[in-house]
């Protein structure tokens, strides 16, 4: 049998050249576009593919695309999302959430396999980007500056919900945490919901008296971890930041 070029399938016919992007590219396919932080109103995707469902093959970008004098709500999140504008590549920033995944850990905008998942960005309280770092190959979102404390003087005694969704979006599965035990006479536990609720056997780490530690949290789907003093405890509780998050695409 020849030898047949895949520019040759192409030009045969569509469902050829589909039938021959498929077999180097798989449905989960990502590679690059990572987000940058450009400014208040600026946000960039660096060049890179990605499969797009609806259309059954992957696209290149080429070089960075970047949108500029974005007008956003305050204190809200934005999903990023690449497709095919003609023939060219674009990326959207809307508030639509990405559908469940389709392939692994891949998704789309729910409601639309036209627009592939790039990842999320969050709006403070005048409408501006807040500053953030991408690591595209591990998955973290690292905040530009300290959030507010999600957890302030908690003294829960029972497993206790802390909600990050605020801070981190649907497709994030590990919460990057700065905590604080203040009290100076009992631990504080802290899991996931994953095992059920928390208790004295069931738990990923403790914090001593006195004590501070940066644990990377799994979270439930609906983006909670939980916490509890081991005792009753009184006085100075437990404080809680979010710098970051890890998520999947």
């Amino acid at each position: 049998m020849p030898d047949v070029k895949l520019s040759e399938l192409a030009a045969a016919s569509a469902a050829s050249a589909e039938a021959g992007a498929a077999l180097w590219t798989m449905p989960g396919h990502i590679l690059g576009l990572g987000m940058e932080y450009v400014g208040p109103s600026a946000i960039r995707v660096s060049s890179g593919s990605a499969w797009i469902p609806s259309l059954k093959r992957a696209i290149e970008v080429p070089s960075p695309i970047t949108l500029n004098g974005l007008t956003l709500a305050a204190g809200t999140g934005y999903h990023l999302y690449l497709y095919r504008n003609g023939v060219v590549p674009a990326v959207e920033a809307v508030t639509t959430t990405p559908a469940a995944a389709y392939s692994g850990t891949a998704r789309a905008k729910t409601g639309d396999p036209s627009r592939r998942y790039i990842g999320s960005f969050r709006t403070d309280a005048a409408g501006a980007i807040r500053p953030f770092v991408h690591c595209g190959s591990s998955g973290d979102v690292l905040f530009g500056g300290y959030t507010d404390f999600i957890v302030s003087n908690g003294l829960a005694s029972v497993s206790t919900a802390v909600d990050c969704s605020s801070l981190i979006p649907v497709t994030g599965v590990l919460a990057k945490c700065l905590m604080g035990n203040g009290n100076t006479a009992v631990n504080v536990f802290y899991g996931t919901p994953i095992g059920g609720a928390l208790t004295s056997a069931n738990y990923i780490g403790p914090i001593p008296p006195n004590n501070n530690l940066s644990p990377d949290i799994p979270l439930s789907t609906s983006q909670q971890f939980l916490y509890k003093y081991e005792n009753t405890a009184t006085g100075t509780g437990l404080f809680v930041r979010v710098y970051g998050y890890k998520y999947e695409r």
